[in-house]
């Protein structure tokens, strides 16, 4: 944990980090869509401009409300920084796949648990093709991360509602893409400390009429759940809306336009762990004198 504290710090200090209540947001880093190794080809103030749609599979609600849900989605990367354009190169585009778990309350709160975000340098004109995933997965893995923390709401019916965030900490990075304000220090050299996180904050939407690829492709390909569309929301039962002869067990697709960051935990946040260990390690010496 030590390590890790100095470690943040030194990283926030060198790559010039913005604070956050618990992660500090990487600024005007760089992004090398073709993979070539030059950093700077774009630099990226704070955060890449995401959009795509997700498919949403649920239980039925308890007595309270409360259900577990699995999502699987698509997201393109169409600019950063709210509409500036990413110097790709011809076959050089960004885009990701996400399987996210969690639970929420109709009416009430959103958890994210855990789950996974894969990123591609991709083909940008392939995005919402038939190819591969929804066109999102044709190109080079280059990214994984797994999500740890996140949350939001949703509405009596089920939908989200309004801003939607998630803390997902990288557990790979291809060299020669992500790249530090310095413009050379790759940022695949933080993975083996555990340090890196990406940051999305995105505004979903409930998609009433979605496309027949976007269901082919979530449904089908991503979820292996062909032909189980019913467009059904967890907090409607039969006779509601497209319920018809559903239980309230929710199968709809949502439309997320958003940010995505990079970031490292706040300094601060880790030195209030590190001064918890301590104490217990002291009060641990205490207790045995």
């Amino acid at each position: 944990m030590l390590k890790k504290l100095v470690a943040a710090a030194a990283v926030s200090a060198a790559f010039g980090f913005a604070a956050s209540p618990a992660h500090a947001f990487l600024q005007n880093w760089y992004l090398d869509p073709d993979g070539a190794g030059v950093a700077g080809q774009t630099q990226i103030n704070e955060y890449l401009d995401i959009v795509g749609p997700s498919y949403v599979e649920t239980t039925v609600p308890n007595l309270a409300g409360t259900f577990n849900f699995e999502e699987y989605g698509a997201v393109n990367v169409v600019g950063h920084d709210g509409g500036s354009p990413i110097a790709y190169a011809p076959n050089g585009g960004i885009a990701a796949l996400f399987n996210i778990t969690g639970s929420a309350t109709l009416g009430g709160s959103i958890t994210y648990a855990g789950g996974t975000i894969s990123v591609y340098a991709n083909n940008p004109s392939s995005f919402a093709s038939t190819n591969g995933i929804y066109g999102a997965n044709t190109g080079l893995l280059i990214g994984t991360f797994s999500p740890t923390t996140g949350s939001g709401n949703i509405d009596p019916t089920g939908i989200p509602n309004g801003q939607q965030t998630i803390s997902a900490q990288a557990t790979f990075l291809a060299p020669g893409y992500f790249f530090a304000p310095n413009g050379t220090t790759d940022l695949s050299t933080l993975i083996a400390s555990g340090l890196l996180f990406g940051f999305a904050t995105t505004n979903a939407s409930y998609v009433a009429n979605p496309s027949a690829n976007a269901i082919s492709e979530l449904v089908g390909d991503f979820a292996g759940a062909p032909g189980t569309f019913t467009n059904c929301l967890p907090g409607q039962v039969n006779g509601q809306g497209n319920c018809t002869g559903q239980t309230g067990t929710g199968s709809f697709i949502i439309s997320n336009n958003g940010q995505y960051r990079l970031s490292v935990p706040e300094p601060g946040s880790l030195a209030l762990a590190g001064l918890a260990l301590v104490g217990l390690a002291g009060f641990r010496r205490r207790s045995k004198v």
